[in-house]
Order: structure tokens, then C-alpha cells, then sequence
């Protein structure tokens, strides 16, 4: 699972970057400029380590001013977050055994 979720969180971090240095913009360019949603979705109900993961990357984003400074320098992106479908009311079939 630990192998997993390193993976989960570097796609993350490389969602972060195309969305700040524009590969996002250059593919879809109708987001240039817009508030932008990372979200998280899993076929079957996450794993409680998975949600906690994306929550704490979300909490890490927001509160990072590092992070915070490159979305207000970037021209390709308005305003960020980062959810998981489950926070936001995606109902989700249950966790298979």
C-alpha cells in the first residue's frame, strides 16, 4: 500500500506542476486562467489511507506559501484544490474484500 500511495502522491505533485507551468493551458486551453479542481477518484471506495493522503496533500498546498507564491505567479491558473471524490459527495460502491 506504502508503494501505492508514493505513486498516487507524485501524480499528484506532477497534476500540480502542469497545471502552474501551463501543459494543462497547452492541452485544454479553455482552462487558462481558471480555477482549477485536482480530484481524487478511486473505482471502489478508497481506503481510509488514501483519503487521509489526498487530504493532507490538499492541506500541504494550501498551506505551503512556497506553493501558494507559483499558483498566484501563474498565468495559467486562476485558484487550486485538490479533492478526493469522496469529500465532495461522490457516492462510491463499497471497498471490495
Amino acid at each position: 500500500m506504502r508503494k501505492r500511495l508514493k505513486e498516487i502522491q507524485g501524480k499528484l505533485y506532477d497534476a500540480f506542476d502542469a497545471v502552474v507551468d501551463g501543459a494543462l493551458a497547452s492541452k485544454y486551453p479553455e482552462s487558462r486562467g481558471r480555477r482549477i479542481r485536482i480530484q481524487v477518484d478511486c473505482h471502489d471506495s478508497p481506503p481510509d489511507t488514501v483519503l487521509n493522503m489526498v487530504r493532507q496533500f490538499a492541506a500541504f498546498i494550501h498551506e505551503s506559501q512556497e506553493y501558494q507564491a507559483a499558483i498566484k505567479e501563474s498565468s495559467f491558473v486562476k485558484a487550486l484544490r485538490v479533492v478526493n471524490g469522496s469529500d465532495i459527495g461522490r457516492r462510491l460502491r463499497p471497498q471490495r474484500q
